[in-house]
């Protein structure tokens, strides 16, 4: 019974270390996240923007913790998680496709036309 303990849980802190450093990277890209936008309004709307922004993502995350939740009563852990991180796998293709469709066409801000 030893031996299969510590077969098990020999891992458990490198795990936790892990899901740590996973954890970190994502807080440094919520808050380069959050930089660009604010630096990307201006005027009177940059609070009232990054204000709805936050409430956005944490209705996001709520709605994440219920689908994990639901999702339980179907699959394992390790299942969902993987799912999980499938999602944030899409997500990051979608991003770099985007941010290269930007680069080839630089962004110009919208002008309304001139009138008589």
């Amino acid at each position: 019974p030893v031996v299969q303990f510590v077969q098990q849980h020999a891992l458990a802190p490198a795990g936790f270390a892990l899901i740590a450093l996973a954890f970190g990277a994502f807080q440094a890209v919520t808050v380069v996240a959050d930089a660009r936008l604010q630096d990307a309004i201006e005027g009177d709307a940059r609070s009232t923007v990054t204000s709805m922004a936050g409430l956005l993502t944490e209705v996001l995350v709520l709605a994440v913790y219920a689908l994990y939740a639901a999702g339980s009563v179907l699959a394992d852990h390790a299942t969902l998680f993987a799912a999980g991180g499938a999602v944030y796998l899409v997500v990051a293709v979608l991003a770099a496709e985007t941010k290269a469709t930007r680069e080839r066409r630089p962004f110009s801000r919208w002008q309304p036309p001139s009138g008589p």
